[in-house]
């Protein structure tokens, strides 16, 4: 009696070792687990790099909009998120890079601008730029255009002309700049040029200034009409480049009046 106690208790001692050893086991693999997962996690990269390359003409300019349609790190884009470096000659042109301030949380994006501004700084055909951006803004979907000054395509939308307050014009205070290099447009910040270069593409109001300051020449506007206002009985001088009809009911009103 007293020996099968004995080889009950035995029994029970190698049951608990072994169920410890296997606790131990499972916590020791749980922690192996952990830190190759913290490894992993070092070794993957925080930020994701590519190359994009921009051509604007002489006096022109040449935009893209960079999208993040899956972003997963708040509303808005901010510097640490995304920075643009230009690798290569860069001359005398310029670059901007901004973000509207009100964004739409998971849909992200920000506009890069380089203003060709031709010199005898060895001014590149091309202008390559190197995206930095956080892994967890998601995959960046890139449209570009170029030249909307010297090449203009009337009645087109780009793609790129989705921003959040898209179809109205945009103002430099409904974004945010990023970075910039070179000395920008004279009378224009970081924000107001991205702003305005938007504005040109997408084929809504711009200051003519800015064309100006871009192109070297102001921006056409309507040809101003010569006033023409003639009293009955006299004829209406021809005055170049455009002669104003008078209006309708004004002519209405005069020949009634000349009746009575």
């Amino acid at each position: 009696m007293m020996r099968s106690r004995w080889r009950s208790l035995a029994g029970l001692t190698v049951c608990g070792a072994l169920a410890l050893g296997a606790s131990a086991a499972g916590a020791v693999h749980e922690a192996g687990s952990k830190k190759a997962a913290a490894r992993a996690s070092r070794a993957r990269p925080l930020t994701r790099t590519w190359n994009l390359t921009l051509s604007p003409a002489p006096n022109d300019i040449a935009l893209a909009e960079i999208s993040f349609h899956r972003a997963h790190l708040g509303a808005r884009i901010s510097g640490r998120m995304l920075r643009v470096s230009v690798s290569g000659p860069f001359g005398a042109d310029y670059m901007a890079l901004a973000t509207p301030i009100v964004g739409t949380p998971g849909d992200l994006r920000a506009v890069v601008v380089v203003v060709n501004r031709p010199s005898p700084l060895m001014d590149p055909a091309n202008v390559h730029l190197r995206i930095t951006a956080r892994q967890g803004l998601g995959t960046p979907v890139v449209w570009k255009l170029a030249n909307p000054f010297s090449q203009p395509h009337p009645g087109l939308t780009p793609a790129l002309c989705d921003m959040p307050m898209h179809g109205s014009a945009v103002s430099g205070s409904e974004l945010l700049a990023l970075g910039s290099r070179g000395a920008p447009p004279a009378g224009f910040g970081v924000a107001t040029t991205v702003a305005q270069a938007y504005d040109v593409a997408c084929g809504l109001p711009y200051e003519g200034s800015f064309a100006q300051a871009v192109t070297g020449s102001p921006a056409p506007r309507p040809p101003v009409c010569t006033p023409c206002d003639p009293r009955p009985g006299f004829a209406c001088p021809l005055v170049q480049p455009n002669v104003c009809a008078v209006p309708v009911a004004v002519a209405a009103r005069r020949a009634s009046a000349s009746a009575h």
